[in-house]
């Protein structure tokens, strides 16, 4: 049969992208065609680049399928794996390069669809790992013939250093070296040890002497292989050291290998006291010397620096305890055991404006310090009042003259009596000097001669008509209701000035809300199909409808038509969904 082909473009400047891909449940007669765009430039595949399409599947399985490139499109076959999970599939292609470097496209969906019924023999969805399993079948086949197994040394690393028969992961290739590489020599280069034994569509791709390596029968009868054969073949097959050292414990568990002469476990000593002293090992350790003298020496007290025996006791039964000896020191204690109680149960305020007093004195310690310990000498003390020096001080002497001055002027003063009443009886102040000549306002007014023609102002009877105001704000109460014949509405309120302008909706060309339906509604859908039912909608009427936002996957899944009658509308979904979705209908009769 003739595949389906569905084109598609890519925009390797983009992380997501709109493209949409429907296909239903284990379909295998499509094909992809992915043209790659770098922004809006068509992006040029080399001949020596290869591409993978990368998917994860609706229920967490995941693809890894290699494509083909010709005429710079890339072309993806559906394999058996693609559609077997129902759903939404978020797959990506990704290119890589001769040069180790790798570009992945924006991502694209691939929605999955569930047939009307299935088959029941249906393929269940598992995971698709097309690129690697070619690998493993080739390595497998290789070692099978050749009877030699390799060593596993993972990806190509440009700075490590490999031996003989180290087998690595190139550019989805598997290399074998022939000898020892040095670092930096790249698998596929000239003149280079290394020599590819498993590719994407190279079947040996080359030969290499594997002589002198178990067979895969030889390893079963022997070791057991370490590894998941799915993922890490490479480590799966036992080394020819590996299976020698297994035969070498199966031998040495034999009977003719018995190891009577050699210790057991159980009689190895695990304590000293099992030791026998045979070698003059030290059991005391004598002293040599302390202060000069050898031998086992006894110090005195005077020698070590102690009271002699009996000293401290009697100076403290010596000591006096009643309550009146050192009385001053417990007081002092006592005081200052009361400030601080009262200083930790006092409120936070206190211990604020303690903390800030701290805080001052620590950042003015300089200006504190200058000024408690400066001294003042007696040559500088000013005994006079007549000495005009703001440096110096004033004498004690001169501070008891001063106060006498002060006391002989507040005696004179106290004896003054001021004439009048200076709160009530100031004098008034003629015009001539300055003042208003009037103890009033009208009087004060009348003798300054101030009239409004002479200051400028408007009598309080001063009118001016409409056509002389041209600026300022008038404020609402000043202003009456304008007519309509006058461009007003002659109204004060809204409704009384739809009223005077005749608004109705037929003259504004509006429809009235009675002939208008709008409503969010559940309907169910069979096989695409739904219906609205409201006995409001009348023959003739025209209609609307869109899924929720958020309701459905993509805007493919979109309304394709409504079709009214009398009493209900017929809904038609694209995709032929089925089941309950919210709906926004619109409907308008006539």
């Amino acid at each position: 049969m003739i595949d389906s082909i569905t084109r598609i473009t890519l925009n390797l400047q983009e992380t997501n992208t709109m493209v949409s891909i429907r296909a239903k449940r284990g379909d295998t007669g499509r094909k992809l065609l992915i043209h790659l765009s770098d922004g809006s430039i068509p992006y040029h595949i080399s001949d020596d680049c290869y591409a993978t399409f990368t998917a994860k599947k609706p229920d967490g399985t995941k693809i890894n399928n290699p494509c083909t490139i010709e005429n710079n499109v890339i072309e993806y076959e559906f394999t058996e794996q693609t559609c077997t999970a129902v759903g939404t599939m978020k797959a990506e292609i990704r290119l890589y390069g001769a040069d180790d470097k790798m570009i992945t496209s924006a991502c694209f969906l691939v929605n999955v669809y569930d047939t009307v019924f299935r088959d029941g023999d249906e393929v269940s969805s598992e995971g698709e790992m097309n690129i690697l399993d070619d690998l493993i079948l080739q390595v497998k086949k290789l070692m099978n013939e050749t009877g030699k197994n390799l060593r596993w040394a993972g990806n190509w690393d440009s700075d490590a250093e490999y031996e003989a028969n180290d087998m690595v992961l190139h550019q989805k290739a598997l290399y074998v070296a022939e000898a020892a590489v040095t670092a930096g020599v790249k698998p596929g280069s000239e003149e280079s040890a290394w020599i590819m034994i498993a590719g994407m569509g190279t079947g040996n791709g080359g030969s290499v002497d594997l002589t002198g390596y178990a067979t895969e029968q030889y390893v079963k009868e022997y070791a057991q292989p370490k590894g998941n054969y799915l993922t890490e073949i490479p480590k799966g097959y036992a080394t020819e050291k590996f299976v020698t050292d297994k035969i070498a414990e199966a031998e040495l568990g034999s009977e003719e290998n018995v190891l009577s002469d050699y210790a057991k476990k159980s009689e190895l000593p695990t304590k000293t006291s099992q030791l026998t002293n045979d070698s003059g090992f030290l059991t005391n350790a004598p002293v040599e010397s302390v202060n000069g003298k050898t031998g086992a020496v006894n110090l005195t007290a005077s020698q070590i620096g102690a009271d002699t025996k009996g000293t401290a006791a009697t100076a403290v039964s010596q000591h006096n305890t009643s309550t009146d000896a050192h009385n001053d020191l417990r007081m002092e204690l006592k005081a200052i055991n009361d400030r601080l109680t009262a200083f930790f149960d006092s409120d936070n305020q206190t211990l604020d404006e303690l903390s800030e007093i701290v805080a001052y004195i620590t950042s003015n310690k300089s200006l504190i310090d200058s000024i408690t310990t400066s001294k003042v000498n007696v040559a500088d003390i000013i005994n006079n009042l007549t000495t005009n020096v703001s440096s110096k001080p004033l004498s004690a002497a001169q501070g008891v003259v001063l106060k006498g001055l002060v006391d002989a002027l507040s005696n004179s003063l106290s004896n003054y009596q001021p004439k009048g009443n200076y709160l009530t009886e100031i004098p008034v102040v003629a015009v001539a000097k300055g003042g208003t000549g009037a103890t009033d306002a009208a009087t004060a007014r009348s003798n300054l001669g101030i009239t409004l023609a002479n200051i400028g102002a408007a009598a309080s009877s001063h009118n001016h008509s409409a056509s002389n105001i041209n600026s300022g704000t008038l404020s609402s109460d000043r202003l009456s209701t304008v007519p309509v014949a006058k461009g007003g509405t002659g109204a004060t309120n809204a409704a009384t000035a739809i009223s005077n302008l005749g608004i109705t909706p037929a003259n504004i060309g509006a429809l009235p809300t009675s002939k208008i339906i709008a409503v969010v509604k559940t309907i169910t859908f069979t096989d695409g199909i739904g219906t609205y039912e409201n006995s409001a909608i009348l023959s003739g009427a025209v209609s609307f409808a869109q899924f929720r936002a958020g309701s459905v996957a993509s805007l493919a899944d979109s309304i394709l038509g409504t079709y009214p009658s009398a009493g209900s509308i017929k809904i038609v979904s694209k995709m032929g969904q089925s089941g309950a979705l919210p709906v926004l209908i619109l409907v308008i009769n006539p």
